[in-house]
């Protein structure tokens, strides 16, 4: 499998926050995309910073992630809680 990206790879908040080694969010959304459908569960073992995560969600897959670093699942919670523009959550 081929993964294309442009070079906005801090769109949402996918910058929000340093962390070591995120995923560039373009790679698990073609994964995700490719691999799965709607409404599938995807689960992240390693989640780290939340990346397959937030775009699991916004693919409308229901995600569950899970990390050793409490550092880093604090960080995948807030990164994949997406607001509307509004301030209102769209996503849990």
């Amino acid at each position: 499998m081929e993964v294309s990206y442009s070079s906005d790879t801090t769109y949402l908040t996918h910058n929000y926050h340093p962390y070591p080694c995120k995923f560039v969010p373009q790679i698990p959304k073609q994964i995700i995309s490719k691999y799965s459908k709607e409404g599938d569960l995807i689960l992240d073992p390693f989640c780290g910073s939340g990346t397959t995560l937030t775009e699991a969600s916004l693919l409308n897959r229901n995600a569950v992630g899970i990390d050793i670093n409490p550092v880093g699942a604090l960080s995948a919670r807030v990164k994949a809680t997406i607001l509307s523009e509004s301030g209102k959550q769209v996503v849990n």
